[in-house]
């Protein structure tokens, strides 16, 4: 649905093929026929660039002319062997719909083209598949290639925009490909679009799919460069990219273990702008984490309570950041040189194999570089059933592990 609660394929879809037409059914449309099986539909597509609920942008627009497609939006599933008049008025539940895979070939004469991290000129094909939904490119923008990293910058982005993301962009995809191993999907990918310098707006909007980042950019509050903005592009780049490993290599088990995805990649992110030399001193943001996490889990609410929408989720992202931060001062006790990438790294590789990650496999981790089954049950104890004390239990968990703080009240201060 766009975001006005309508369907959107009408508005982009004309359908040519005599006979055929556009159904929408439930959650879904039909291209429904005369009776005969529908071997072949030409369909001519307006690129439909507004959002929708719930969902990817089915085109992004650059300013140069180019385009990226949404390839799920072009998926396809044949429902011959189910009569129309048995078909449910919600098609979800349907296990063809589920299963089914098909073959997007994109085909623009001497345009660049970009999947996937698959670079190629005038013809690309990809696979389409429920759960790996990716954004096909197609333009005449310089692609940046590294062993690390395709991507594409819009071409008409701001000239201190595009330095900022040609220098630092594969260099945090080459540290963190370097710390934690090689990505389930293959090259990652970063997309960035510009909207033009609209005035009055300054606008970053981005979401990650598998082993691809995309944002858009806009407004002429973007023209100048800003130590907020710098931090705002680097803040994304570097949380949502972790995700290419903790989320995609290996995916949180059930809902309610969202804080390992999401408080790890917040440490990650934070770690990799310091060995980037970005940023010297993480202690602020580290401090933050953990107020906020105070706040999140007073009066003995527990991270399983987190998996509610809105502002309290946000403790999976700082509570989990300080049972990292925890882990890693665990890790760094054993070995002086080990940092977070150390356990993060030793994590997805002890769970690489069947690709998820419970509160237990992390707590295996955990107890593999503390020594102390007791202070493990602490932790587990905590993200399920909370604490009466969370800045004691903070404080306790510190101490055993190595995290330099002081504890002042009520309050615990990062040294």
């Amino acid at each position: 649905m766009a975001e006005d609660g309508q369907p959107w394929r009408p508005r982009s879809w004309t359908i040519e093929t005599p006979g055929v037409r556009l159904e929408r059914r439930g959650a879904h449309e039909l291209l429904v026929g005369d009776g005969r099986p529908l071997r072949k539909v030409r369909i001519r597509v307006r690129p439909y660039t507004g959002g929708l609920r719930a969902s990817y942008t089915p085109v992004l627009r650059f300013s140069d002319g180019a385009l990226a497609h949404f390839d799920l939006h072009y998926q396809a599933a044949p429902l011959a062997r189910l009569a129309e008049r048995t078909l449910p008025s919600e098609l979800d539940e349907i296990k063809d719909l589920d299963e089914a895979i098909g073959l997007l070939s994109v085909r623009d004469p001497g345009a660049r083209l970009l999947v996937r991290g698959r670079v190629a000129r005038s013809r690309i094909s990809t696979t389409l598949g429920k759960r790996a939904g990716a954004y096909v490119y197609s333009g005449n923008s310089p692609i940046l290639e590294t062993n690390a990293l395709a991507a594409v910058f819009d071409s008409n982005l701001p000239a201190w925009t595009r330095k900022e993301l040609n220098e630092f962009t594969p260099r945090l995809l080459a540290l963190y490909a370097e710390r934690m191993g090689p990505p389930k999907w293959g090259r990652p990918m970063a997309i960035v679009a510009w909207s033009g310098p609209s005035p009055g707006v300054a606008s970053a909007s981005g979401s990650v799919l598998p082993g691809a980042v995309v944002m858009e950019l806009g407004g002429e509050g973007l023209l100048q460069s800003s130590p907020r903005i710098v931090k705002y592009l680097y803040g994304f780049l570097g949380h949502e990219t972790a995700h290419f490993w903790l989320g995609q290599t290996v995916h949180q088990a059930r809902r309610e273990d969202a804080w390992i995805t999401e408080g790890g990649a917040n440490l990650i992110a934070l770690r990799g702008l310091e060995q980037l030399a970005i940023s010297r001193d993480s202690r602020a943001e580290l401090q933050k984490y953990l107020d906020d996490c105070l706040s999140s889990l007073a009066s003995g609410r527990s991270l399983r309570d987190e998996t509610l929408e809105g502002k309290d989720a946000g403790g999976h992202y700082t509570c989990g950041a300080m049972l990292f931060l925890a882990a890693e001062g665990a890790a760094r006790g054993r070995n002086v040189g080990a940092d977070a990438f150390t356990f993060v790294r030793r994590l997805i590789e002890a769970n690489r194999s069947d690709g998820a990650v419970s509160t237990r496999d992390w707590l295996t981790a955990f107890e593999a570089e503390t020594l102390n089954s007791t202070l493990s049950k602490s932790v587990l104890d905590l993200v399920e059933n909370g604490h009466d004390n969370p800045a004691d239990f903070f404080a306790k968990l510190f101490v055993a592990t190595g995290v330099r703080h002081a504890r002042e009240g009520a309050e615990i201060r990062l040294l």
